[in-house]
């Protein structure tokens, strides 16, 4: 799909797209939008995206596009590309020709790529929301505005992700109109941190049953891939050779 299927919208003059694969954001930084008519936007969400957003996107007539083919169109069409959880990688050309700014859900520069939330329970650094421009790497380039969230010991990853998207719908609301005007500073981090691959966040689903390890770091791994309803960890029946799901549940003393 082109832009030529885009209503174009303006802020203050300032041609803004945000493009969004994740429903619940999409719903809701479109209901935002709606109270901040001075800032209205246009959204987009990826021709390949979750089932929630596809369904989004088909009853509320949202153009889904392919950033990759779509390059050329998106740099003469718009000012400002935001992301918000967007599953493409921007292509070079797009960043250095368009403003693109990030809503990324960690904190930069720890645990870049996938599934953030995962490896800070993992391995303990810290978490949380980070507004920055984008460069030609993963989740990187000049820091905006970040807002760590402490994880407690008893959260699962879903519950930390829950608590990452309403931060950031927050941070959305505050932040909107400033990133569109460019009415902010941004400094580089003084570190180049971590990342963490697709291929990373698999190779922690498969159970070795008979791997010592402490109960602290077991607990840890089922939190970190609790994420119902999908289906993470596991290991393999030896009888049957069929996978065995296997989630946690911790409940706080109240």
């Amino acid at each position: 799909m082109t832009t030529s299927s885009y209503v174009r919208s303006e802020a203050e003059g300032i041609s803004t797209l945000v493009l969004c694969d994740n429903a619940t954001l999409l719903e809701g930084v479109m209901e935002i939008s709606r109270r901040h008519p001075a800032n209205r936007t246009t959204f987009a969400c990826s021709d390949r995206t979750s089932k929630g957003c596809e369904h989004l996107a088909a009853t509320k007539a949202i153009p889904r596009i392919n950033i990759k083919a779509a390059c050329q169109a998106l740099i003469k069409d718009f000012d400002v590309i935001i992301s918000m959880h967007c599953t493409q990688i921007f292509p070079a050309d797009l960043v250095a020709n368009v403003r693109c700014i990030n809503f990324h859900p960690g904190l930069n520069p720890y645990n870049r790529g996938w599934y953030p939330q995962v490896f800070s329970i993992l391995n303990g650094k810290p978490f949380g929301v980070t507004i920055h421009e984008m460069d030609a790497k993963i989740d990187h380039g000049p820091i905006i505005y970040q807002e760590e969230i402490p994880i407690r010991c008893h959260e699962t990853s879903k519950d930390v992700y829950t608590r990452v998207l309403r931060l950031q719908l927050e941070l959305f609301d505050e932040w909107i109109g400033k990133l569109i005007s460019k009415n902010y500073e941004s400094t580089n981090s003084s570190h180049a941190g971590n990342y963490n691959s697709r291929a990373d966040f698999e190779a922690l689903k498969t159970i070795d049953l008979d791997k010592t390890c402490t109960p602290r770091a077991f607990i840890d791994l089922l939190r970190a891939l609790t994420f119902p309803p999908y289906q993470n960890a596991y290991f393999i029946d030896d009888k049957t050779g069929l996978k065995q799901f296997v989630r946690i549940e911790i409940e706080p003393e109240k």
